[in-house]
């Protein structure tokens, strides 16, 4: 009988979790599945405190904004179909006044630096290396929050922009905190929406990218 499988040796780790130990997790949506596992088995996490982010320069942002601690405010966000909205978060983060969601942003920030500080893991997983920038400001947005699509330009992240943004956050991150392990994943969800062909483009960048930083 044919085997359907393909065997993958994985080498061990020098070092390695366990219940005692708290993990951070941030990103794509395969991180929420991630860390509902991890959930499940107890063990100490804070899954993604912005709500889903995608792509590289939304995680980059988030991070940086956990490290700084400072909160948003009014002016960081905007009015759509009723809602007040972030284009640095989710849209469950979004609210029917501006008091509401930024209560709900910044409860969630301020976990974030505090759990940050205490953790030993910092897991990332990157979902796609296409970005949606706002034409009226240049902003690359985390989600468009039905926003038209007339207002946004969308490109492809290079390789070398992707290893800048990361290897920036992360040595700001390790600089703060020397002795926190960070787990750089790609997630295996497929971003059809661009096209079978971008979304193999898309995580070619992404895994490339990933290879650099780690080297």
């Amino acid at each position: 009988m044919p085997e359907f499988i393909t065997p993958v040796e994985v080498t061990p780790f020098p070092w390695t979790s366990d219940h005692s130990k708290k993990h951070l997790l941030i990103g794509s949506c395969f991180t929420e599945n991630i860390g509902s596992i991890m959930q499940g088995l107890k063990f100490p996490v804070m899954v993604n405190p912005f709500g889903i982010l995608y792509n590289p320069v939304s995680v980059a942002k988030a991070l940086r904004r956990i490290l700084s601690g400072e909160a948003f405010t009014e002016k960081e966000l905007f009015e759509h179909d009723g809602l007040w909205h972030s284009y640095s978060h989710h849209g469950s983060f979004s609210a029917a006044t501006p008091a509401r969601a930024l209560e709900k942003i910044n409860g969630s920030l301020e976990q974030a630096c505090s759990f940050l500080r205490e953790a030993h893991f910092l897991i990332i997983t990157l979902g796609t290396a296409r970005v949606y920038e706002l034409r009226s400001t240049g902003e690359t947005v985390a989600n468009c929050h039905k926003v038209p699509a007339r207002e946004f330009h969308t490109t492809r992240l290079s390789v070398a922009k992707t290893v800048t943004v990361m290897k920036e956050a992360l040595e700001e991150i390790w600089h703060a905190y020397p002795t926190i392990k960070i787990i750089l994943t790609i997630s295996p969800v497929r971003h059809t929406q661009d096209g079978a062909t971008e979304n193999q483009l898309s995580k070619a960048v992404l895994l490339l990218a990933a290879d650099a930083l780690e080297k």
